[in-house]
């Protein structure tokens, strides 16, 4: 009895450990690229919630630094971390374009609305992780909030192509 016991515990510590290592860079973002990964995760999370969400894609793939995507990833969910945990919203609208050698991310929720002063001072580590994120691969990050209405997280980040 002890031994099965043991060998149950054994199991949760592996699929816990194996969440985590998903978690820490998913294989959805290897293997099929950013956008894929990005609506897996916006699926994955309101799944369950009575929070909605849409996704537009003026792009239909993203070319970048492998090192990067990740960084790009991060701040996604950071975004939609923040979402869920302040914004008091219902729905989650994600968008991803390009516009001349950029591609734009845009992650616009329709809660309550991030106060400018948090936003400035970046007293939260979450926003001040989003923003030394988007400077390791140039990218620029802004976040506007209007109260009652909502936040729009705005990431613009340069293409690169990826040469074999």
């Amino acid at each position: 009895d002890q031994a099965k016991e043991v060998v149950e515990i054994i199991d949760d510590v592996m699929q816990q450990v194996r969440k985590i290592a998903r978690n820490i860079r998913p294989r959805i973002l290897d293997e099929f690229g950013l956008i894929p990964a990005i609506e897996t995760h916006i699926a994955d999370i309101t799944r369950g919630t009575d929070i909605k969400y849409d996704f537009s894609k003026g792009v239909l793939s993203v070319n970048i630094d492998p090192s990067h995507s990740i960084e790009v990833f991060r701040i996604f969910q950071e975004a939609c971390t923040n979402i869920f945990r302040h914004a008091n919203a219902s729905l989650i609208s994600v968008r991803i374009n390009s516009i001349k050698d950029s591609y734009v991310l845009e992650i616009e929720d329709n809660g309550c609305g991030i106060k400018e002063t948090n936003v400035s001072k970046l007293k939260s580590l979450g926003l001040l992780g989003m923003q030394e994120r988007a400077r390791v691969f140039s990218g620029k990050l802004e976040i506007n909030g209007t109260e009652g209405k909502g936040t729009l997280v705005k990431l613009t980040f340069p293409m690169k192509t990826i040469t074999t």
